[in-house]
Formats: structure tokens, sequence, C-alpha cells
């Protein structure tokens, strides 16, 4: 990126120092602040791109020691934990993680696997 932002600024300073050598006249070209964005947004990188993704001592500790979970209306709590799934009861508005039983998605039927799959979902994506 910074390469053809360099080779087009290199050979712009070129032009304009060979057409007053040479006493040509260009023709003035006007662009808007739009125009010119629209032309060069593909070349150079947003901001997005630009941020770094720190990862800190903190997240990482967050990360280890933090499950998320997803409460249901008919009292249930569902989780991911070492790559299980899991499903526990919610008793006087808690739940033992001890307590949670894989789910055996072998007997269900498929809106109650793709409820499973939206929990999911929601889990992965916060």
């Amino acid at each position: 990126m910074e390469v053809i932002f360099s080779s087009v600024l290199t050979t712009i300073l070129v032009v304009a120092i060979l057409s007053r050598k040479r006493k040509i006249k260009l023709k003035k070209i006007g662009f808007r602040q739009s125009t010119l964005h629209l032309i060069v947004r593909d070349i150079i990188p947003s901001n997005k791109d630009l941020k770094n993704k720190v990862v800190t001592q903190s997240k990482l500790h967050i990360q280890k020691n933090t499950v998320k979970v997803i409460k249901t209306s008919d009292n249930k709590v569902y989780w991911v934990d070492n790559n299980n799934f899991l499903c526990a009861d919610i008793v006087d508005g808690e739940f033992d993680k001890e307590l949670g039983k894989p789910i055996d998605t072998s007997n269900l039927s498929k809106e109650e696997v793709d409820d499973l799959l939206y929990i999911l979902d929601n889990l992965k994506n916060g």
C-alpha cells in the first residue's frame, strides 16, 4: 500500500517538475474532497485496518476464568466448556456449574436442534 502511494506521489512530482522545465501547461483539474476520497479509498487502509488488537494480561485472565452463559425462559442455563455444550437447571436464581450435563442431540427433533444452534451462536457472538 505504501509503495503504491509513494510511486503515485513520485510520478506526480516528476510530471510537475518536467512540465515546469518544458513550460508545458497542464490543465488545472479541481476535485472535491469527496471525489478524492472515492479515488483513494481502495488504496489507503482504513482506520480499522490500522488499529491493532491489544491482548493484555488482564484480558487473558478474564477469558480463562469466566464463562458466558445464556439463561432461557424455562429456567435452564446453557454454556460451552472444553468444547462441550452443557445445560443445567436454575435453582433459586443460581446454577451450579458442576451439575451441568452435556446435551445429547441425537434424540432431539429438528426444531430443538435449531433452538440449540441459535443459543450456541449467541454464546459465540457474545
